[in-house]
């Protein structure tokens, strides 16, 4: 996983006013959503007894293990770099480390990790448009104290210089309303093939007050970027951790057969498969999708339909069903919304659907709402071909 810079920007709410504050969610879920249903009148047949699961939801994983914590530091005069995160990584009972440095030119980023640690570069190469993957030993640490956090990090970069951050949060965290945050994964990414939910759910910005950040690279202390505004009723850095995060992939790219799901009608409340739970709504017989549920870890990642994701195997020609989405985590309600539309003709099944509901600190168009995605279902007789594909329309 890869946070890219996404409180830079909001510089410009200076100009708007000089106190920000994290709202619990982006939007009014329930309102939003409504209770709207499907009309039987859009199927044709009897119903067959299946459904396609269509949509998938995939742990992001970057390492074969999962992140347990993250850290972000943006820094100013550096004439190389511009950011520098921190990701610690558990796999079993071993644990690594994860730096990435941010340069300035063509947006390219250097990822460092440990000996041992099992990256997946795919996930990397897949979100931003030039990395470079560098094994090496280096020392790291990212704790939480009764303070804050506690960070270190002892590193030569591959140009020879040494990079060395030390940060002792100052501050009582027993007094903090904890936030969330959607990070804006690869919201320049050219050609996205999959949408990176990366849910900070608990994530903070480092207060000034208090706080100690000494870093270093080449021997040159760096400045350490600041919000200009108050967030929160605090004066804070451009720094910010998370230690409990929710990554998932929404819906990787495709071309392939799909194989149906099995469905008895007023008995399957839900199915479960690869992990995935789809709980369903019986439309006279019809199965339609009402939410999808992954659990990563302790936490669920739940996406809501309304009305309900219709039966595209049973779909009357020259139809067209139109819908919106929602994503919540947990309790947390309102972190994403959008709308879908399905159109049928024929043997050929049309599925888009769009992101116009979500948060950002920055002011401005929203960054996720560019993204697009477009599934078309082919049927013959013997088979389901699904091709899908994210775009972004940034």
């Amino acid at each position: 996983m890869v946070m890219v810079k996404y409180l830079g920007a909001i510089v410009a709410l200076a100009l708007l006013g000089s106190c920000v504050v994290i709202p619990d969610r982006a939007f009014d879920q329930r309102r939003y959503l409504g209770q709207g249903e499907h009309d039987p009148s859009i199927y044709s047949g009897p119903p067959n007894g299946t459904f396609l699961p269509v949509f998938t939801l995939e742990s992001h994983r970057n390492v074969r293990g999962r992140i347990v914590s993250l850290l972000l530091v943006e820094f100013i005069d550096d004439p190389r770099y511009y950011m520098l995160e921190l990701q610690e990584a558990v796999d079993g009972q071993h644990t690594g480390m994860i730096a990435l440095l941010y340069h300035h030119a063509n947006a390219s980023v250097d990822v460092y990790f440990t000996p041992g640690l099992q990256v997946d570069r795919s996930s990397y190469t897949a979100l931003l448009n030039d990395v470079s993957f560098i094994e090496a030993e280096f020392d790291a640490t990212l704790a939480l104290t009764d303070t804050g956090l506690s960070a270190d990090l002892t590193l030569v970069d591959r140009f020879g210089d040494l990079v060395t951050l030390s940060i002792r949060e100052g501050s009582s965290r027993a007094s903090e309303k904890p936030n969330g945050l959607l990070a804006p994964i690869a919201s320049g990414s050219d050609s996205p093939d999959r949408f990176p939910f990366i849910y900070l759910k608990r994530f903070t910005l480092i207060p000034i007050r208090g706080s100690l950040i000494d870093l270093r690279i080449g021997g040159r202390r760096q400045r350490i970027d600041t919000i200009p505004a108050i967030v929160n009723g605090r004066r804070v850095y451009n720094a910010k951790y998370s230690f409990e995060n929710v990554m998932i992939d929404w819906n990787l790219d495709r071309h392939e057969s799909v194989t149906p799901l099995p469905y008895v009608p007023r008995v399957s409340e839900s199915v479960t498969a690869d992990g995935t739970m789809r709980v369903l709504n019986d439309n006279h017989g019809y199965p339609e999708v009402e939410r999808i549920v992954r659990f990563v870890g302790d936490n669920a990642f739940v996406l809501i339909f309304s009305p309900s994701f219709p039966d595209v195997t049973a779909l009357a020609d020259r139809v067209t069903v139109d819908g919106r989405f929602s994503v919540q985590v947990d309790q947390n309600e309102g972190i994403l919304g959008g709308w879908y539309r399905v159109t049928q003709q024929r043997d050929v099944t049309l599925i888009e659907l769009g992101i116009e509901k979500g948060w950002q600190p920055m002011p401005g168009a929203l960054w996720m709402n560019g993204y697009r995605w477009t599934a078309l279902i082919e049927r013959s007789p013997d088979s389901s071909h699904l091709t899908t594909s994210w775009r972004n329309e940034r």
